[in-house]
């Protein structure tokens, strides 16, 4: 509301709200505000097309406009409708409400010129009437589910009960039906109860086909609720019983006073049936590799998948293979990072108990299998022991305690191998352009394993050129000095091998890097395009170590575990499995 020239003194105004329900006759507890201040009494207001016309609120000089100070003007009233005999509640959800100020009749004075004028017909918005409600859903993500009976506080529904964004609902009352096939209702199921909103109702010590509680909790508006039905299940189910919850909750709106209900929701199909337990090699059992001694290494992963039922397993057994004993401390099985037992050997076999696995229905876990290795060497275990991890047997639980005793064959790791030390390999890469004479045509890093000095005796290098390149007068390096060989390198004109055999074995101490620099004299250049790569690739098989044999390997190194080290030692070994190998190209162009 707007004044210009004069203040202007409104005395009365004649309000009338329009409903889409005709059954409203009149409006409750009609009032108007200035500015968020009432003006003028409380008073019903009565339906646009009703014959009263009007509602007039009588203003007196409460409200006055001042030119550049505009008012606004607000009608507020219940949402509650009244038929012709004052009785009520007429409006329903959905209801629409529209509010005119109806035009007026000399009924504003103009405060300086103390003449009269009126207000022209104004309509308002357009207020749709709403009422709380609630709605109950099957939880999807807990899916129809087979249990092993018999079974204590078994979840045999789940639920999310929602306040929708209007107001809060007062719950009152909360039913369950029991549906389902082959069910002896009172006597399978007892000891009934429901957790909703984190609320747990009373405990129906015998089950029946419709259960009630009357309850006394408010769900607030826009909240969702988790719900969840449980009962014992008695072991007399038939096996080809099924179970279904269906659950209904009363409430009424707090703010409109709307009595309403979910309806009854079907829940999760709960069936009768039996419980299964297995276990294979995980997919994380490490890969074939060589392990340093004196160091903690998984070696194995055992996989139990648990089908319908919980189990728990409380005893583990494992061998290793015969003449690997010596290598080994402990067996160490892990959950996770969590430390279920550390055994020692007896013999070739370790058994751990004292722990709980459990395992959850309907889901796989993992059991990891961690050996701490001993020593390699002088006084302690030989050298290339293979330490894989065979599971021999276990034990388990289901939930009513009866216990089990498995002895698979066939579930094992990878196969693991212990040695004192080891090489890591690398061949460098490079920026630089082929060219003729005497050039670097590899660069291999050899790093010798923090645990001790390894050696080496001779390199197998792979090669490639492009068409009539030639490469003589070969020659590797430990940085400038040469190593001498024990024989001058050969090789095929385009592509193959050329085998590096050092006179005397060389040696790496523990920790440190030698970087072995390959030269030739290349020839035979064309123009662009023309290449030469070269590499260390692996060996395909496991040879055990043994005194050196040229030829026998991509790598041939020593862990110089033996006592009076030698080439005629049996520690030397054929390159298998070494970090780094294959390595990559060192390639010019």
């Amino acid at each position: 509301m707007k004044a210009a020239g004069e203040p202007l003194k409104i005395e009365s105004l004649g309000v009338s709200i329009d409903s889409s329900n005709n059954d409203a006759l009149k409006i409750r507890n009609g009032a108007l505000y200035a500015d968020g201040v009432q003006v003028g009494s409380t008073k019903d207001i009565v339906e646009y097309n009703n014959s009263a016309a009007t509602t007039t609120f009588n203003l007196g000089s409460s409200l006055i406009v001042k030119p550049g100070s505009p008012v606004t003007l607000e009608v507020r009233a219940d949402t509650y409708g009244l038929d012709s005999t004052g009785n009520g509640n007429k409006l329903v959800a959905n209801d629409t409400l529209k509010v005119y100020i109806a035009a007026g009749s000399s009924n504003i004075q103009q405060m300086t010129s103390l003449g009269y004028i009126y207000n022209n017909e104004k309509t308002g918005n357009i207020v749709t009437v709403v009422t709380g409600n609630m709605a109950l859903a099957k939880y999807s993500a807990y899916a129809d589910q087979v249990a092993v009976v018999p079974q204590t506080a078994y979840k045999i529904g789940e639920y999310r009960l929602t306040a929708d964004e209007t107001e809060d609902v007062n719950l009152t009352s909360l039913d369950v039906q029991i549906g389902g096939s082959n069910l002896a209702t009172s006597t399978d199921l007892t000891d009934i109860y429901v957790v909703y909103g984190g609320t747990t109702s009373a405990v129906k010590s015998a089950g029946a086909t419709d259960l009630s509680w009357s309850i006394n909790k408010t769900i607030p508006a826009n909240t969702t609720w988790n719900v969840a039905v449980y009962a014992d299940l008695a072991s007399a189910i038939n096996g080809s019983a099924t179970i279904i919850t269906n659950v209904k909750f009363t409430g009424t709106t707090v703010s409109s006073s709307q009595t309403i209900n979910t309806g009854l929701v079907p829940g999760q199909t709960i069936s009768a049936g039996t419980g299964s337990f297995a276990v294979a090699a995980d997919a994380s059992t490490p890969v074939i590799a060589l392990n340093v001694a004196n160091n903690t290494v998984k070696v194995a992963a055992f996989k139990f998948t648990a089908t319908n039922e919980t189990y728990k397993v409380d005893r583990i057994g494992v061998s290793v293979p015969s003449g690997s004993e010596a290598a080994i401390e402990e067996v160490i099985l892990k959950d996770g990072s969590t430390v279920l037992a550390s055994t020692p050997l007896n013999g070739r076999y370790a058994t751990s108990t004292g722990f709980s696995f459990e395992v959850p229905a309907n889901s796989d876990k993992v059991l990891d299998v961690y050996l701490k290795l001993g020593g390699v060497g002088v006084g302690y275990a030989s050298t290339g022991k293979n330490v894989e991890v065979t599971l021999n047997s276990y034990r388990y639980k289901d939930t009513q305690g009866l216990t089990s005793n498995l002895y698979p064959s066939s579930i094992n790791g990878n196969n693991q191998y212990v040695v004192k030390s080891l090489p890591t390999l690398a061949m460098q890469t490079t920026s630089d352009n082929l060219v003729a004479g005497i050039q670097t045509i590899g660069k291999l890093d050899v790093t010798a394993d923090a645990s001790g000095t390894i050696s080496w005796k001779e390199i197998l290098f792979n090669y490639g050129t492009s068409s009539g390149i030639l490469l003589t007068s070969i020659g590797l390096y430990d940085g400038t000095t040469l190593v001498t060989p024990a024989a001058t390198p050969t090789l095929n004109s385009s592509a193959g091998t050329i085998k590096f055999i050092a006179n005397v074995e060389q040696e790496i101490a523990a920790g440190q890097t030698k970087t072995y620099v390959l030269k030739a004299n290349v020839s035979g250049l064309t123009g662009t395009g023309d290449y030469v790569q070269t590499s260390v690739t692996d060996v395909a098989a496991w040879a055990a170590p043994a005194a050196y044999t040229t030829g026998s390997g991509s790598f041939i190194w020593s862990d110089k575990s033996a006592q009076s080290h030698n080439t005629g030692t049996s520690d030397w070994f054929n390159g298998y499995k070494l970090p780094g190998l294959p390595t990559g190209s060192y390639s010019l162009n």
